[in-house]
């Protein structure tokens, strides 16, 4: 009787531990750190103000809970404000470094979710506990990339990107440029929808 529960409660705790194992897969993003501008390193034309900065990779792990510098890749924090009474057109195309488009950096920090479930389901054709943890991993993962996607909708600016810079306000966004191609600085090219014009906004990239 007693070793009939000691196995169940061994079974029980190694499902438990399994399980926890499998739901390691999260997507717990932090804010961005706050960008206190020096007026007299920003840059200002045409009423706008623009400051930059390279996300560190623990920066970055902890913004966006995932390590962009192993894929090569970099975070550059922007923002742009707008002191002038000229809306401006804000578009990823025209920041003067090679962007990345949004989806395929969401892509490529995904959790491969199918990768993750089969290293469970291997184990679980031999020992069937494992097909337990191969599910919450399935959920897990899915739940993380959902996650990740949306966050990514709203903090981030792909090379796709067309964004609205109106009278009296601030863009202040995420965009991921390849490490071997970071510019030391950028020449952005906004649309003032006044004169119809663009006008350019060079910034500084500050490590």
């Amino acid at each position: 009787m007693l070793s009939s529960s000691l196995k169940k409660g061994s079974s029980l705790f190694g499902i438990v531990l399994l399980v926890l194992a499998a739901g390691c897969a999260k997507y717990t993003p932090q804010a961005l750190p706050r960008i206190q501008a020096d007026e007299k390193n920003a840059s200002k034309q045409s009423g706008v103000t623009g400051y930059a900065y390279e996300l560190t990779p623990a920066e970055c792990k902890k913004a966006f809970s995932r390590d962009a510098s192993k894929h090569g890749l970099t975070a550059v924090h922007l923002t742009l404000s707008n002191h002038s009474n000229d809306t401006y057109i804000f578009s990823g195309q025209h920041i003067g470094a090679p962007v990345e488009s949004r989806q395929s950096v969401a892509d490529t920090l995904k959790i491969d979710v199918a990768q993750r479930v089969l290293s469970w389901t291997v184990p679980g054709l031999f020992i069937g506990l494992f097909l337990i943890p191969a599910v919450y991993e399935w959920a897990a993962s899915s739940r993380a990339n959902t996650a990740l996607a949306k966050d990514f909708a709203t903090r981030v600016i792909g090379s796709e990107a067309t964004l609205q810079l109106p009278p009296g306000g601030t863009i202040s966004k995420v965009f991921f440029v390849r490490t071997d191609a970071l510019p030391h600085r950028l020449s952005l090219k906004l649309e003032n929808m006044h004169t119809r014009q663009f006008e350019t906004v060079v910034v500084p990239l500050h490590p």
